[in-house]
């Protein structure tokens, strides 16, 4: 009788030892749920950062004479000095800043036509109009300017920004 004992022992025995590692496994699988939640949830950051550095990477400006965007970005290496990250520029319409003096400024009316003529194209001639003339001067070195916008018409010369 101490034989068949044994053998219902046994299977007892193994239905623990079964039962144990079932217990493991889905202890296990705790720690691997957790693990992967875990590893959810600092993705999910990451994917929050990424939006952010995206969103602060867009450089946008509208201003009166087209797009012109300068930012401040990596220093020079070796010197103190920012270098432009970028300059984007509207090259669809063209305009010339100017400095006239006090006594010449008088003259001028803004939507004023002008025609103009550069060095580069000495034989022709561009056309525009007088977009904006500052209310207030600048001395500088006893020299009383006025900044003066010229907006150039559309040509098929070629002209490009300087």
């Amino acid at each position: 009788m101490k034989r068949g004992v044994r053998t219902r022992r046994r299977p007892r025995r193994a239905q623990v030892a079964q039962a144990q590692a079932q217990l493991q496994k889905l202890l296990g699988d705790e720690r691997t749920r957790a693990l992967a939640e875990a590893q959810v949830k600092q993705a999910e950051l990451n994917l929050e950062a990424a939006k952010q550095r995206l969103k602060d990477a867009v450089l946008t400006s509208r201003s009166r004479y087209g797009l012109r965007v300068e930012r401040e970005g990596r220093r020079a290496s070796g010197t103190g000095a920012l270098r432009p990250a970028a300059v984007v520029a509207d090259l669809s319409s063209f305009h010339i800043d100017l400095g006239i003096d006090e006594n010449s400024i008088g003259a001028l009316q803004e939507e004023q036509p002008v025609v103009i003529t550069i060095d580069a194209l000495p034989d022709e001639q561009l056309t525009g109009r007088v977009d904006y003339i500052a209310p207030t001067a600048t001395d500088t070195g006893g020299v009383v300017t006025y900044k003066v916008i010229i907006g150039l018409d559309k040509t098929e010369l070629p002209v490009r920004a300087a």
